[in-house]
């Protein structure tokens, strides 16, 4: 029986252990719309908060009362893409936890706060919405119960017992909450696997939207490639995501989980794709696609630029068969990916017509143990070209989901915008990966140019996972053993 889950700590948080350090300038290769960060005033040694050498920026413990309260009142939280690398110093692989973690600082008394995270497993983030509690946000924060009880996440533990302590001194009316859903909070099956967090007002700001890719973990900063998109003072579109959160909340399966918004260069969508109208958002796009007479491209033909993560089963074969047809018809396609199933492979990388694909897997070992230690965790596709009747088109697909049967199964959030300059920098960041991916340091373990082979016959594995071609694995060895498959 599918039911809801609320999680309740007995226990007081214990103090969160910190050290501080300077943060580092960002590496060329970003290629990203900056975060909005805290004044000179408030960054500089020693008030940079954070996690086993990790830098956070967050408002210095020095500033006066005063000063962070003026900060908060005049802090203006930027739009847009967000990119973290897993490569280079501890900035450039926490941009992504430090703009989220600017927004909770940011957020004054009576900001309520929604975070939706498949895994949440950072100590800065923890520490961060614990503060803003105790100033009178009020937090509601949801998670897979996967996350919460088959491993052992102390820093979920520490969150909830913090929630807990503060709110024996709030009213009912203004206490917050943590809970799990059992699979799909708004389905039958699949994983509460959505990414997005909403704030009420933030600074200067209301109804700040984020979605994408990154989980708030410190996995998702250090080991993996991600993406955020920020909508900032947009009501709509943060009215439907929370009441999307909302229906989440109640972990019971809704008829028809399969919603949409459209605005008039943006579309978001929440699924399972289960229920009327529901289309997958990925086919969406590609069915628009045209591949000659490009008015925006030097060759004329239109371009995609994929990162999808995970693209396998029948989900993926047929997205794959698509995207086939398309290079058929002459598209400038590239791919890099995470997982991808075999028939997937066979696909792309057909030696008829055109011949293979370009691919490449983004994936690294970096000891050489035979374990995949960093990958790309991105969902995203950008399309410049002739899309629909215009030739000079724009469009980027980004969010959580999985192009698998896994995804089209869970709770997911997508995003569809038709806005030149983010496409550009989409398009940018995946061809940057794409030709400069840094090399493993094991070939045993490691697949980097893209080419499709032969199925490890363990059981870990499902039968159609794609592991790699001309290589030996590692006995007993998992390459996969540090990832998240779907």
């Amino acid at each position: 029986m599918h039911h809801r889950r609320l999680t309740a700590a007995l226990i007081l948080a214990v103090a969160l252990s910190l050290s501080f350090a300077t943060p580092g300038a960002a590496t060329p290769a970003q290629g990203v719309a900056q975060s909005s960060t805290l004044p000179a005033s408030a960054v500089g040694v020693g008030n940079a908060q954070v996690l086993s050498g990790f830098p956070v920026a967050l408002a210095s413990k020095k500033l006066k009362k005063r000063d962070k309260k003026n900060w908060r009142r005049t802090f203006k939280p930027s739009s847009g893409v967000t990119f973290n690398s897993a490569l280079g110093k501890g900035p450039d692989k926490q941009r992504i936890n430090r703009k989220v973690i600017n927004l909770i600082e940011a957020s004054r008394s009576g900001t309520q706060i929604r975070i939706m995270s498949w895994n949440l497993m950072s100590r800065p983030v923890v520490a961060a919405l614990l503060k803003a509690q105790r100033r009178g946000a009020v937090l509601r924060i949801l998670m897979a119960e996967e996350n919460a009880e088959a491993i052992d996440n102390e820093v979920w533990r520490e969150l909830l017992a913090g929630m807990a302590a503060t709110n024996l001194k709030k009213p009912a009316s203004k206490q917050s909450w943590g809970k799990t859903c059992v699979a799909s909070c708004r389905g039958t099956s699949g994983q509460a696997h959505s990414k997005f967090f909403l704030f009420s007002k933030v600074g200067r700001a209301k109804h700040v939207f984020v979605q994408g890719s990154a989980n708030l973990t410190t996995a998702a900063a250090v080991n993996q490639w991600n993406d955020i998109y920020t909508s900032v003072n947009r009501k709509k579109p943060y009215q439907f995501a929370r009441r999307i959160f909302d229906e989440m909340a109640n972990d019971v399966p809704v008829a028809n989980p399969y919603r949409e918004w459209k605005g008039k260069n943006s579309h978001i969508i929440f699924s399972p794709l289960i229920g009327e109208g529901a289309k997958d958002p990925v086919l969406r796009v590609l069915r628009m696609v045209k591949c000659r007479g490009a008015k925006n491209t030097a060759s004329g033909r239109t371009q995609i630029r994929i990162a999808p993560d995970v693209i396998r089963n029948a989900r993926g074969l047929r997205i794959a068969n698509k995207l086939r047809s398309l290079w058929e018809k002459g598209c400038d396609i590239r791919i890099g990916y995470t997982v991808m199933g075999v028939d997937v492979g066979k696909a792309l990388r057909a030696k008829g017509g055109r011949g293979p694909i370009p691919l490449r897997h983004l994936v690294v070992d970096k000891n050489g143990d035979g374990e995949f230690d960093k990958y790309f965790h991105l969902k995203a596709m950008s399309v410049v070209g002739h899309v629909k009747k215009d030739k000079r088109n724009h469009v980027v697909l980004n969010g959580s989901a999985n192009w698998s049967g896994m995804g089209a199964a869970s709770d997911e959030n997508t995003g569809i915008y038709w806005d030149k300059k983010l496409t550009k920098q989409y398009a940018e960041h995946i061809d940057y990966w794409f030709d400069n991916f840094p090399k493993s340091a094991s070939r045993r373990s490691m697949a980097g140019d893209g080419i499709w082979g032969r199925v490890d016959p363990r059981p870990i594995h499902t039968p159609d996972t794609l592991m790699f071609e001309g290589e030996e694995l590692i006995p007993g060895v998992d390459p996969y053993a540090r990832m998240d498959l779907d």
